[in-house]
């Protein structure tokens, strides 16, 4: 009779469990098409670093390790697990596992293991809980459920030995050897009915683990392996492009469920609801609507309900147009979740079917549409443009040979702090002898702003232009003041044929000083802090170059904030939100505006004409008489030539 009520349990646990991840798996092969088979050999090495040994769960050392515990341990168990069913059943163990001594070594060292990983996060989650750490009753359960696993599994070892009835190796098995010790006066019968209990107890809690995995955050255990393998191998601040139709009102992008990607459908059953990205994300952490955990859980929620609401019914109009697209959450996630991409197309569909766009969004659609810049004026209406025309920088036509295009950027034209920046690199590259030229009245938004506003279509037709221009000036190589043009032009013209070499002010400056091209030599006494642009740092990896021009520069001092390199936090610019909310003020920047001010720091270095605008406003308005100055790199180094 207890085999037979075993093998019913197990197939309907079993049975149940395969049939609802079938399901999922069903769910998932529903969206939409994308090619995520390529690079295989790149693949199988992020995913062992981040699925077997874990590198992203370590980013917090002491959890880091209890997972890891969790895992390796649960891998050990599940054969001894088969072991101890045929114990159970029939009195024989399988040879191998009993006799072998290195295995139970590493089984009993296992169980130990798993048991003070369950106890270190019970303590974590009632003592020192994060902040971005969601507790719940469901949370106790599995902890409790795993500890119920392990526990009885080692008594039921323990009791075996302890009565004779196992001739396994005792001095590997330390852990049983030393748990028997305290059970060597058990009477037989009663050891007997113990090993029965702890034995149905061990498979019980199996049992309901395959019926609670499906339903709740622990499904990761099934899909994260194959989400963190099929990861994007994009460069990290590219977007995916739209493919577009030529039938006019085509819509793209996210309005219902089945319009996401198959990998963005596998990211919302691979979340664990951790909350790390929300730990990260500037937004959230300024107590605004954006809240990228919500985004996988929401989804998973009507997928699961089977609803056929669109995106409009699910997302608030403020959740989706207030991510900065920073890319905090996604370097975060331990699971290789990719949440910025779905704020993306949902905007994407918002833009596409010309509904409830903002107002301030639509204007600078139209300003990009009319004069090719979102400022809605022309590059000669721009209070930029006498001066840059004053330094007599050659264009490509008149220096076809030059060896740089510099790309100015939009901003620089119509905004003084930018205009002073961008004039200061000019200058230090005539300086320096470098061979470079400018596009002039030719040069064209590079289309980063409209893209991550969603408008796909414009973005394209931007880039097929400059792509187009560039290739009949025979552009190579480029360097730029802005880390959005940069991020565009290097990882994004690409997917439209448009190769360069694309450096940042920050390198080419590095670079200068360290071939002895710039000798800097004026003493600038000034303590300085550092802000880090997400598009600059996060995304494309340049955070100790700006550093070390600092550095070059005689007595500056730098002094960093709380929040800096791979964990800085978000100005509160990017995507879009430069151009939105200009009256009320913007969280995200007040946030990161306080944290400038707690350096003490008479001088704030910016590397990003998006992140020096909205800081120098936000420090004014906060604190109007503080005698805070707030330079571009670029405008650092000259002073000091």
């Amino acid at each position: 009779m207890k085999i037979i009520i075993f093998f019913l349990l197990t197939l309907f646990s079993a049975g149940y469990f395969v049939w609802a991840v079938n399901s999922r798996y069903r769910v998932i092969k529903s969206g939409r098409p994308l090619n995520r088979s390529d690079r295989p050999h790149e693949r199988w090495k992020y995913f062992c670093t981040q699925v077997l040994w874990q590198k992203k769960i370590r980013d917090f050392p002491i959890f880091g390790v209890f997972h890891l515990f969790f895992t390796w341990g649960f891998l050990v168990l599940l054969i001894s697990s088969l072991d101890m069913a045929l114990a159970g059943l029939f009195h024989v163990r399988i040879p191998f596992i009993e006799y072998n001594e290195v295995y139970l070594f590493i089984r009993d060292t296992a169980m130990a293991l798993v048991i003070v990983g369950v106890f270190g996060c019970l303590l974590r989650r009632s003592i020192k809980k994060p902040k971005w750490l969601a507790n719940n009753i469901m949370a106790y359960v599995i902890l409790l459920l795993v500890l119920v696993i392990v526990i009885s599994e080692l008594l039921f070892n323990t009791i075996y030995f302890s009565q004779g009835t196992s001739s396994g190796i005792s001095g590997a098995s330390w852990l049983v050897l030393a748990t028997s010790k305290l059970l060597k006066d058990l009477n037989f019968i009663i050891g007997y009915r113990a090993a029965e209990i702890v034995w149905w107890m061990h498979f019980l809690a199996m049992y309901s683990f395959l019926v609670i995995i499906p339903n709740s955050k622990h499904l990761h255990l099934v899909f994260a392996a194959f989400n963190t393998y099929w990861h994007s191998l994009d460069p990290k601040g590219a977007l995916l492009p739209i493919q577009l139709g030529e039938e006019k009102g085509q819509t793209y992008g996210a309005n219902k469920l089945e319009d996401f990607t198959w990998k963005q459908l596998l990211d919302v059953y691979s979340c664990v609801k951790c909350g790390r990205c929300n730990n990260r994300c500037p937004a959230q952490q300024s107590g605004e609507e954006t809240k990228p955990k919500k985004v996988n859980g929401r989804v998973r929620k009507h997928l699961e309900n089977n609803t056929k609401k669109t995106i409009g019914e699910i997302f608030e109009k403020e959740a989706i147009w207030g991510c900065t697209t920073c890319g905090g959450c996604v370097e975060a996630c331990p699971m290789s979740c990719e949440h910025t991409s779905k704020f993306i197309d949902m905007r994407r569909y918002i833009v596409s079917s010309n509904a409830n766009i903002p107002l301030e969004i639509k204007q600078v659609f139209k300003g990009i549409e009319n004069y090719g810049t979102p400022w809605g004026l022309s590059r000669n209406q721009g209070i930029g443009y006498a001066r840059i025309n004053e330094l007599g920088l050659p264009t490509l036509t008149e220096n076809p040979k030059a060896e740089y295009l510099y790309f100015v950027g939009c901003t620089a034209y119509y905004n003084e702090s930018a205009l002073k920046a961008a004039v200061a690199f000019a200058r230090i590259l005539k300086s320096a002898g470098v061979n470079f030229a400018i596009l002039g009245e030719d040069e064209g938004c590079c289309g980063e702003t409209v893209r991550r506003m969603g408008n796909e279509l414009l973005f394209q037709t931007m880039a097929k232009k400059n792509i187009t221009l560039f290739g009949n000036l025979g552009v190579k190589k480029i360097i730029t003041i802005c880390p959005h043009c940069l991020n565009t032009l290097q990882n994004e013209y690409s997917q439209f044929g448009g190769e360069y070499e694309v450096i940042p002010h920050v390198a080419f400056l590095e670079n200068l000083l360290s071939r002895g091209k710039l000798k800097p030599l004026n003493n600038q006494p000034e303590l300085v802090t550092f802000h880090d642009s997400c598009y600059l740092g996060r995304y494309n990896g340049f955070y100790n170059q700006p550093r070390e021009v600092l550095q070059a520069i005689p007595g500056v001092s730098l002094t960093e904030m709380s929040r800096t390199k791979e964990s800085s936090f978000c100005c509160g610019a990017g995507g879009g939100r430069f151009w939105m909310n200009a009256e009320t003020g913007n969280a995200i920047s007040i946030n990161r505006t306080y944290e400038v001010l707690a350096t003490g720091a008479k001088v704030l270095c910016t590397s990003c004409p998006y992140c020096q605008i909205i800081l120098k406003e936000e420090i004014q308005r906060i604190d109007p008489d503080r005698e805070l100055i707030i330079m571009d790199i670029a405008e650092i180094l000259e002073a000091s030539l």
